[in-house]
């Protein structure tokens, strides 16, 4: 009995937190964004693997040395609205 219980706890856990769909950014991705179009340094927590996806989503693109631009797509990206529960 004890053991099912737990194995539902888990199938209910895994159910409460759904992928949030690629389309829409994460927090990271946003201030990584709002930084950019701001020409502010990155904060904490933006590193290499999130510049590379937001690169491969077409999100911003790399300009000359460190910079970045960024694109109608992750313009469009940071206005949607972040899917509740």
């Amino acid at each position: 009995m004890r053991r099912r219980a737990e194995v539902l706890s888990v199938l209910i856990m895994a159910k409460a937190f759904r992928a949030r769909p690629s389309h829409v950014a994460t927090h990271l991705e946003r201030v990584a964004i709002d930084a950019i179009r701001n020409r502010r340094p990155f904060p904490a927590g933006v590193g290499p693997s999130t510049i590379a996806g937001m690169i491969e989503k077409g999100w911003i693109l790399p300009e000359m040395g460190r910079k970045y631009r960024v694109t109608d797509a992750g313009v469009e990206a940071v206005r949607r609205k972040i899917p509740s529960g």
